[in-house]
């Protein structure tokens, strides 16, 4: 959930950078285009021509032109990140689930953690008895959310591993459980996708 996260937030900095230039640029082709097909300006269609000097239009193509070129570069490392640690990460998901047993748990407690943004989220820690050795263990999820899917005091079913009991989890069902390492790898594709599609891109007016 949290290198999800950081992925997004990375990508809103640089589409939002990108856009200030793409605006400028768009504004400067509209004034241009009118100024072509409309022989005849009027003074507020005047005073839009001037507001951009040369030098700035130019500044704002070379700085989307920059822009895009690093955004596509980051985006292209992101995406081979997201790709390789969720592939990894659904195999490490996979062997766990493969051997590990179930038990029945109980939310104790939330365990909050602050995001960058300043949201509170919020982790069950969940305690359950380990059928073969009758010992109580501890353990924190996971997934946190800003909003608890569980009250304390609610029954949950635990996945843990026989080698190490306190090694569990959650038993969201098939699909929850390995609904992490999936969603990172869909997000690493995305971004491997408009990296390189950003990375190809020539724009025609420039």
């Amino acid at each position: 959930a949290g290198a999800i996260y950081v992925l997004g937030q990375i990508a809103y900095f640089f589409y939002s950078k990108h856009e200030k230039a793409t605006l400028a640029i768009q504004k400067f082709r509209d004034v241009r285009d009118k100024s072509i097909f409309e022989p005849i300006m009027n003074q507020t269609q005047f005073e839009s021509l001037r507001l951009l000097e040369p030098a700035q239009v130019r500044a704002a193509f070379v700085l989307k032109k920059r822009q895009t070129a690093v955004g596509a570069f980051v985006m292209i490392a992101l995406g081979l990140g997201g790709v390789i640690g969720g592939e990894r990460w659904y195999h490490s998901r996979t062997m766990f689930l493969g051997a590990a047993e179930k038990a029945k748990g109980r939310v104790a407690a939330w365990a909050e953690s602050k995001g960058s943004d300043s949201t509170t989220y919020y982790y069950p820690l969940v305690r359950y008895r380990n059928p073969a050795s009758n010992e109580d263990f501890t353990f924190k999820h996971g997934v946190g959310s800003s909003h608890p899917s569980w009250r304390i005091g609610d029954e949950v079913d635990v996945l843990y591993n026989p080698s190490a009991p306190e090694d569990a989890m959650i038993d969201q069902g098939r699909w929850w459980n390995q609904a992490g390492p999936v969603a990172l790898m869909a997000f690493g594709i995305l971004f491997l996708v408009l990296g390189f599609k950003n990375a190809l891109y020539r724009d025609p007016g420039a």
